[in-house]
């Protein structure tokens, strides 16, 4: 049995940055079921998930602002698709996957101006 190919992906308008104030502010006032989703279940209170979304926005940001190895940009049809993944055995492909991957289930990333 071989690895999987694992990719997460934000989009958005080209030319159009994403607003980090906006996500910040949204991690701070996630309302979900952390325990029912498997993004979250790790966490043991509310509180603490939204600390971590909070960490998972900037993270993004820094992921944004610099070159990474592990993350790249497409231009589509006037878009721009950043992403990143990779092949895994079960483990997060990249350091950067598990962050993207809970700001796109928490729907923060709409706040942040993505689309998914």
């Amino acid at each position: 049995m071989g690895a999987d190919l694992f990719i997460a992906h934000l989009v958005i308008d080209k030319g159009k940055d994403p607003d980090w104030d906006a996500g910040v502010k949204a991690a701070r006032a996630w309302e979900g079921d952390f325990q029912e989703d498997g993004w979250f279940c790790e966490f043991d209170t509310l509180q603490r998930v939204r600390e971590e979304l909070e960490k998972d926005v900037q993270i993004l940001r820094d992921a944004w602002t610099r070159h990474r190895r592990d993350a790249t940009w497409l231009e589509v049809s006037g878009k721009l698709v950043f992403l990143t993944g990779g092949f895994s055995w079960g483990d997060p492909p990249t350091d950067l996957y598990d962050p993207m991957m809970r700001l796109i289930v928490s729907g923060v990333h709409a706040a942040l101006g993505f689309e998914s």
